[in-house]
């Protein structure tokens, strides 16, 4: 699509100098960290997720401790008791299915071998996977949020009415290795 690749080649230009490298967090921390994001600003779900490594500890740690003092840590976020048991389950069956706290075991993976597996825990949904992708294993994939979804229909790179809509659609749209 045309004005993609204007908006690219704009992007690109204006943001010349800015170090755009993919730096690769751990994939696990990317996940809690982007489910801790939901339906919260990027200050509070930070704050949360610094209040539980600093409060709590290791992923070992989250996984041993009640779920009251994990919804403490996480307070500021939103949606604690949900997010809590959601954080609580997944590092439990990563546990009892991988023997260990690591996504590691997804580095191999196809993306779409990846997003099979994820999806299956609650609370994780595509742009939860999509961020895991690009910012925890630098793959090519362009996440979308309900801001990037609304963007994107108001530039009119898409029609869609959801975020998974607008998601798929540009996917296909955003030449390979422009995505991040």
């Amino acid at each position: 699509m045309q004005k993609i690749t204007e908006i690219i080649a704009l992007l690109e230009k204006n943001l010349q100098g800015v170090n755009a490298k993919r730096s690769r967090a751990d994939p696990l921390d990317v996940l809690i960290a982007t489910m801790l994001s939901q339906n919260t600003t990027d200050k509070t779900s930070y704050r949360a997720f610094m209040n539980l490594k600093s409060d709590i500890g290791s992923w070992d740690s989250v996984l041993k401790a009640p779920l009251s003092k994990i919804r403490k840590a996480i307070r500021i976020c939103g949606l604690t008791n949900q997010k809590a048991k959601n954080i609580k389950r997944l590092l439990s069956r990563l546990k009892n299915e991988r023997g260990e706290l690591s996504l590691n075991y997804l580095k191999p993976l196809g993306n779409d071998e990846i997003y099979e597996d994820l999806i299956k825990y609650n609370g994780i949904g595509t742009k939860t996977i999509s961020c895991v992708l690009a910012f925890g294993l630098g793959r090519d994939v362009f996440p979308v949020d309900t801001h990037v979804h609304r963007l994107s229909n108001r530039l009119g790179l898409v029609k869609t009415k959801s975020p998974d809509k607008t998601f798929e659609q540009v996917q296909k749209e955003i030449p390979k290795g422009k995505k991040f």
